[in-house]
């Protein structure tokens, strides 16, 4: 299910769906089409509140020879709580990386095996970081012990491409920064948010959480460390979608 909208869009062109006990198999995609992925399994697009579940794709994309990734079993992209869950997905055909762009979305018990590409990716901006502070999360709370270690395959790190050099424009003043990368890219950045980096956001966290704040205060920080944070995670669809439309 897909929208007409743009991507980025800030409406979302359905609302309230639900897809339940379907089974997704034998979508080839075309391989003679290139500008984007096909041959998915079951994708919500532009999709505000859905749920897809028990549901079950298998043997999709064998075709598919898009540079841009995909296909994928099951997914959902510039959507908003959306949740999968009770679902299969397994012997698909992804050649390559795809998903993301998503807000407030729920993965839930569901079993992915025997991909050609990844089951599921976790994408990050520096991922040596983001491995240390879960490692620190799963020291103090042991019970999360297991599901840390079965993310350590599914990082995709969009820093190492900056870092590398494969891409450098000289916008970005010799930094490989998300501050620097995502506004040179894609034209969008954090100088309208109230909270512009992560330092300012961890003191403001540390000092409305464990300081003498006001309520109304607190509610107010919390609500600015949630855009900061939200435009982190959007930011680094926004970069994987514009490298992909690279020329």
């Amino acid at each position: 299910m897909a929208g007409r909208l743009p991507w980025d869009s800030p409406r979302y062109a359905h609302a309230d769906v639900r897809v339940s006990h379907c089974h997704a198999f034998d979508n080839t995609g075309d391989p003679d089409y290139q500008k984007n992925h096909s041959g998915s399994g079951i994708v919500l697009y532009q999709v505000d509140d859905g749920v897809i579940e028990p549901c079950v794709a298998w043997n999709n994309g064998a075709l598919c020879r898009s540079g841009g990734g995909g296909a994928v079993g099951l997914w959902t992209c510039a959507s908003r709580r959306v949740v999968i869950q009770h679902c299969e997905s397994f012997g698909n055909k992804t050649s390559g990386a795809d998903g993301g762009g998503s807000e407030d979305c729920v993965l839930q018990y569901n079993y992915s095996h025997d991909n050609d590409g990844h089951g599921l990716m976790v994408y990050t901006y520096n991922a040596t970081f983001e491995k240390g502070v879960l490692e620190e999360c799963a020291h103090a709370l042991p019970e999360f012990r297991l599901w840390v270690d079965s993310l350590a395959r599914r990082y995709v790190d969009l820093l190492q491409p900056f870092r590398a050099f494969r891409y450098y424009h000289p916008a970005q003043r010799g930094s490989a920064s998300m501050k620097a990368v995502l506004p040179t890219l894609t034209g969008s950045g954090y100088d309208h948010l109230a909270i512009r980096d992560g330092d300012a956001a961890s003191r403001e966290y540390l000092r409305v959480t464990f300081g003498d704040a006001q309520a109304d205060e607190r509610d107010r920080v919390r609500r600015e460390l949630e855009a900061y944070c939200g435009l982190d995670t959007e930011g680094m669809w926004q970069i994987v979608s514009a490298l992909r439309n690279l020329p």
